[in-house]
């Protein structure tokens, strides 16, 4: 239970009258008497005070309190703003650093176990040199030329990236498709994404920051590489709903558009989780290796 000040005070009024009845019963038989005039003329020789001047000192010790909090509580509030500030100049250093490194990479700026990207880079973007691209990038990106066949495969009409990243198959869709709407929820991604289409030329693509699931779109075909969960997505067997997003909500909700769909997917899927309808499940390799399962829905399936 807290108790008030006013609560304090009474509990130490007590116990100080308390501890002048008990010491006056010791010292009566001495002829002291506390708080009283003595035979010297002296008002409270042994020095205790009277209750008002209890009361005053008491009040004294609570603004003194007062003002040690108060001023505790500024030195707090000057903290907070002092950590605050840090934290903003950090956040900007940060955002600055990412800024410098976007179009800057060296491999000692990758950890180990992301070499094996940097020295891919040129399968990735062909004009990797005048590329930006984050740290999600490297790993996420469609290598060039997976994302050239894609696009011979959902050539036409008004297509929509829903996960574009830093533009890997965005480019490629704008060289086939009439449109393209290329979202993504990362700003510094989706502003990757737009410089990449520049350096190689593409205009027809409109660019939308935000969330694809939320999103009200109309389009021929919708593409879906859905962020696979980093990079350890390979290293056990691969379930959809274990994404960021479960995949299982990514596709309904985009039955709400379009039936023509391509699910862009790592090597080690389920392909039992995808057999929503009518599908197609295609290989896809990269120097003899296979790379990811791009799998078809609707008029997308090829049916020869």
């Amino acid at each position: 239970m807290i108790k008030s000040k006013a609560q304090k005070r009474r509990e130490r009024r007590f116990k100080l009258v308390k501890a002048r009845g008990e010491l006056q019963s010791a010292l009566d038989k001495y002829s002291i008497s506390l708080g009283n005039t003595n035979s010297l003329g002296n008002t409270n020789s042994l020095g205790f005070l009277n209750d008002d001047e209890y009361i005053q000192t008491t009040r004294d010790d609570d603004y003194i309190q007062t003002t040690r909090d108060d001023e505790y509580l500024q030195t707090t509030r000057d903290d907070e703003y002092i950590q605050t500030t840090r934290d903003d100049e950090y956040l900007q250093t940060t955002e600055n650093k990412e800024s410098n490194t976007l179009d800057n990479w060296s491999l000692d700026r990758l950890p180990k176990n992301m070499h094996k990207y940097y020295h891919q880079r040129y399968s990735l973007f062909s004009l990797f040199d005048h590329i930006k691209i984050d740290m999600e990038g490297w790993f996420s990106v469609t290598p060039e030329q997976i994302a050239i066949h894609l696009a011979n495969r959902l050539k036409g009409g008004t297509i929509i990236d829903a996960f574009c990243g830093v533009g890997g198959n965005t480019i490629q869709f704008a060289k086939k498709c009439d449109k393209v709407i290329a979202i993504d929820n990362n700003k510094t991604r989706l502003e990757c994404a737009k410089h990449n289409a520049r350096v190689y030329g593409c205009e027809n693509i409109e660019f939308i920051h935000g969330d694809y699931m939320q999103l009200d779109l109309k389009a021929d075909k919708v593409f879906l590489s859905p962020p696979w969960g980093g990079i350890s997505y390979n290293q056990s067997e691969f379930s959809i709903d274990d994404m960021p997003i479960k995949g299982t909500d990514i596709f309904n909700r985009t039955k709400r558009i379009t039936n023509d769909i391509c699910f862009f997917l790592p090597r080690n899927l389920k392909k039992e989780e995808l057999m929503f309808e009518d599908v197609e499940f295609e290989e896809t390799f990269l120097d003899g290796k296979l790379k990811s399962y791009s799998v078809y829905y609707g008029n997308l399936i090829n049916r020869h």
